[in-house]
């Protein structure tokens, strides 16, 4: 899959600070359209600041960037509700 990939993006998601950690190892352990995975540390007055974890997304070719970036936002969240 690797090798045959369409144009990615780079993703910042907003996750409560208490689940930052559980959501990172989730997308760096699991989620097989996450490349890069990294915790941003950051200033709280700094506009974005809330976005501290970002990853590359992966999109096989074939697919939309949209529908993959939503499957793994849908795998994501209960890692950071439970």
């Amino acid at each position: 899959m690797a090798t045959n990939l369409a144009p990615g993006a780079l993703v910042a998601w907003q996750v409560p600070v208490e689940k930052l950690d559980a959501a990172f190892d989730f997308m760096f352990q699991q989620d097989p359209f996450s490349g890069h995975v990294v915790i941003r540390s950051t200033d709280a007055a700094t506009p974005g600041s809330n976005y501290r974890l970002w990853t590359t997304l992966k999109v096989p070719q074939g697919f939309r960037c949209r529908d993959i970036a939503n499957t793994s936002c849908a795998r994501l969240v209960p890692t950071i509700i439970a």
